[in-house]
């Protein structure tokens, strides 16, 4: 099967969508951008206040109290009897 036959039979089977975004992956991935867009790091380098925005605690105590605000306290219904 030439190429150009498999394209085809990946675009009836896959859709046209889904086979023109692999190939947009796959240019990115050969041409290095995808690379160039993800720099080298060492992990020990970066504190957490680097990744937070910046009304968000960073220390690791009241970052705990700040996901803890977030947390939904009623599911999907309220248990306690009314």
């Amino acid at each position: 099967m030439s190429r150009l036959q498999v394209a085809v039979q990946a675009a009836r089977e896959l859709g046209l969508r889904p086979l023109t975004r692999y190939a947009r992956y796959q240019v990115r991935l050969h041409s290095g951008w995808i690379r160039s867009r993800t720099p080298v790091g060492v992990w020990d380098e970066a504190s957490l206040t680097a990744w937070l925005r910046p009304w968000v605690a960073g220390a690791a105590e009241a970052y705990a109290e700040y996901r803890q605000s977030l947390a939904s306290p009623v599911f999907f219904f309220d248990p306690s009897p009314t």
